[in-house]
């Protein structure tokens, strides 16, 4: 089963956002026990205060009748603190906190430019403009376009699959691993964000020389969720735009750890073994326990394939070891689908075919940066597949 995994392409993205509110668990809200004896004895106080001043004489006078209405009121006040004094206390709960999912992308505001930072490589650049931004990276791109900087990002890799409209529309400077100076500086770029990972080395040296600043974005692709807001606030401050970042960070985070907290209500004890797969021709690799897809497959409510088989780093897997650990359901990438020849290659791929998943059907496939790179959807990751599992 292939979840379908909208694109802006596919509808409005401000559609797509209001889609994926962030939907609070309900609490229950502590409301003060009801008193019908303080209700009853300020009842009665005003009543014999009426019956009182009939009897005793008219109210004709202004002052007179203002001094019973006074005094009824401080009557009856005084009742229900008495009352209230004696009932024990209660404390009504604040009310559950919400957070509405923002229309992506973002309007972005003026840039504090020059920005000077301290980058992975731990060189100090400084950034005096992001007129035409090199994003070299699918996640540093995803969260460029996510902030607002679409028309200001002037070439991208191979690896910016999302939105699939940056990918068609902007030139591309080829594989994030070979990369060419020339490729890169014929776009006339302000600046270039990459990941550590990016080469070969003397193209990036070549960009620097000719007086492009290159900011080294941390790849931050780890089981700790939370990262996708760190590498969030590393980007927005490349680009001078640090609160504009960190608000963006702050709801990503929220929005994790709310989808988290989500999927385990709905999983319960139901924890479905799900195994992420990369395939590289007819060699299949399980992901270690050290990929963030094994991360988001825990966080919603699953248990990876690679725990049970003690895998920290991704390794060839033999048939054998996968049959073993009965996956009920299977992930990959669009990638890596495309790279077995199809679904139905990859279902029938030695040690896939024999397993609960295959054989029902249980393939998830999603974009590369969504499910094996943090960033912005990382929540999103999170309840797609927690749907998949629990039917949530």
């Amino acid at each position: 089963m292939t979840p379908h995994n909208p694109t802006p392409g596919d509808r409005p993205e401000a559609t797509w956002a209001a889609a994926r509110t962030r939907r609070p668990v309900a609490r229950p809200v502590a409301r003060p026990a009801a008193r019908p004896v303080a209700r009853l004895a300020a009842l009665l106080a005003v009543t014999l205060l009426a019956l009182l001043g009939t009897a005793c004489g008219s109210t004709d006078d202004p002052e007179a009748a203002s001094a019973s209405s006074a005094a009824g009121t401080d009557t009856t006040e005084a009742a229900t603190d008495t009352t209230d004094a004696a009932a024990p206390a209660t404390t009504e709960a604040p009310p559950s906190p919400t957070t509405t999912a923002p229309s992506w992308p973002l309007t972005a505001p003026a840039p504090k430019l020059p920005a000077t930072v301290q980058d992975a490589s731990g060189a100090t650049v400084t950034v005096a403009s992001i007129d035409r931004i090199a994003s070299l990276q699918g996640d540093i791109t995803e969260i460029l376009w996510t902030l607002g900087l679409e028309d200001n990002i002037a070439v991208v890799d191979t690896t910016s699959v999302y939105p699939a409209s940056i990918l068609a529309e902007k030139p591309n400077a080829g594989f994030i691993r070979q990369l060419s100076a020339e490729s890169i500086l014929a776009q006339q770029p302000t600046v270039v964000l990459v990941h550590p990972g990016a080469g070969p080395p003397e193209a990036l040296q070549a960009v620097r020389d000719a007086g492009v600043p290159v900011v080294v974005i941390a790849d931050l692709n780890t089981p700790q969720l939370s990262d996708a807001a760190v590498k969030i606030r590393a980007v927005g401050a490349a680009v001078g735009l640090d609160a504009h970042a960190g608000e963006l960070a702050d709801f990503v985070e929220a929005d994790i750890e709310a989808a988290a907290a989500e999927a385990g209500e709905a999983a319960g004890d139901d924890r479905p073994v799900g195994a992420y797969i990369v395939p590289r021709g007819q060699q299949v690799f399980l992901t270690g326990m050290d990929n963030p897809s094994n991360a988001i497959i825990a966080a919603a409510g699953g248990t990876p394939a690679a725990e049970l088989l003690g895998l920290a780093t991704a390794a060839p897997l033999t048939p054998e070891a996968l049959i073993g650990v009965q996956p009920a359901f299977l992930v990959s990438t669009h990638t890596g689908v495309e790279q077995a020849g199809g679904e139905a290659a990859f279902l029938a791929m030695a040690g896939i075919a024999e397993t609960p998943a295959a054989q029902q059907g249980r393939l998830l496939v999603f974009d590369d940066t969504f499910i094996q790179q943090l960033g912005p959807r990382t929540g999103q990751a999170i309840r797609e597949v927690a749907a998949e599992l629990h039917g949530s």
